[in-house]
C-alpha cells in the first residue's frame, strides 16, 4: 500500500503473481492433526495453556524428591513465580482449565491439548517433545432422562487412547503403572511392543484437591514421537475390489 502510494495506484499491476507453493507436511504434523480431529470429534474441546508453569507443579502431582521430573528448564529472568520454568507436563495445566472451568458453573468436560514438554539437557539446552493429553474431568450429565450418565472412568479414558492409537496404525496394550499423580490400581501405561508411547488413568485424589477440581477426572497422554517411531513402515494401502 505504501509503495503504491508513492509509485501511483495506475502503475500496480491488476494481476496477481502465480504462485506455486511446494511444500508438504511432515511426519508429525500430519499426525497432530490427524489425532486432534479425532479428538475434536470425539467431544473433546482443544485447549491452549501456557508453556511457563510455576515450580511447585512437582508438588501439586505429589511427585516424590529424587523424582527426575523435578528438574525444569528455569527462565533466566521470569515475569513472576508463577511462569518460572517451563512445563515438563501438559496435565497441570489441563487440570488448572478444568477448575477454571467449574468456577464458571461447567461441572464436567472433556479437554485436549497438543504441546511441547520441556526438559534440560547437559548442553543447556532443552529436550522437547510434542505430546497430546486429554483430560476428563466431572460427573457428565445424562443425556436423556431415561438414559443413564456416560459413564467417566479408566476404562472410558482407555477407550480413547485406544482409538487415537489405531489412528496412528499401532496398536497399543496397557500395562500397570505406578505414576503419583495416578490413582493406585487405576493407570496404565500404553506400549507398542516394549516401546512406551503414552499413558492413561484416574487422577489421584489428592492431586485434584491441589488444583481445585471437585469431582472426578481421567487423563490420557501420548508422545506424537515415540507413535511415530512406533508405527509400521508400511502404511494400509487401498485396494480396488
Amino acid at each position: 500500500e505504501e509503495v503504491g502510494r508513492h509509485l501511483g495506484y495506475d502503475a500496480v499491476d491488476s494481476e496477481i503473481p502465480r504462485l506455486v507453493a511446494r511444500a508438504k507436511r511432515t511426519p508429525l504434523q500430519s499426525l497432530r492433526g490427524r489425532l486432534s480431529r479425532l479428538a475434536a470429534d470425539l467431544e473433546y474441546s482443544e485447549a491452549i495453556t501456557l508453556h511457563f508453569v510455576p515450580e511447585a507443579d512437582a508438588d501439586r502431582l505429589q511427585l516424590p524428591a529424587d523424582d527426575p521430573r523435578r528438574d525444569p528448564v528455569r527462565l533466566a529472568n521470569p515475569l513472576s513465580e508463577d511462569v518460572a520454568v517451563m512445563r515438563r507436563s501438559l496435565l497441570p495445566g489441563l487440570l488448572r482449565a478444568a477448575a477454571r472451568n467449574q468456577a464458571r458453573q461447567l461441572p464436567a468436560g472433556r479437554l485436549f491439548e497438543v504441546g511441547r514438554t520441556y526438559a534440560p539437557r547437559p548442553d543447556g539446552l532443552a529436550d522437547e517433545r510434542e505430546w497430546i493429553v486429554g483430560l476428563m474431568f466431572g460427573q457428565p450429565a445424562r443425556e436423556h432422562w431415561r438414559g443413564e450418565a456416560t459413564p467417566m472412568d479408566f476404562f472410558a479414558g482407555k477407550g480413547v487412547a485406544e482409538a487415537l492409537a489405531r489412528a496412528a496404525h499401532v496398536h497399543v496394550k496397557a500395562q500397570p503403572a505406578d505414576n503419583p499423580y495416578g490413582h493406585p490400581g487405576m493407570q496404565a501405561t500404553l506400549l507398542v511392543g516394549d516401546q512406551k508411547v503414552g499413558w492413561v488413568g484416574a487422577i489421584h485424589p489428592l492431586v485434584l484437591r491441589e488444583f481445585d477440581v471437585k469431582g472426578q477426572a481421567v487423563a490420557w497422554g501420548f508422545d506424537l514421537q515415540a507413535l511415530i517411531d512406533a508405527a509400521p513402515a508400511e502404511r494400509p494401502v487401498f485396494r480396488p475390489l
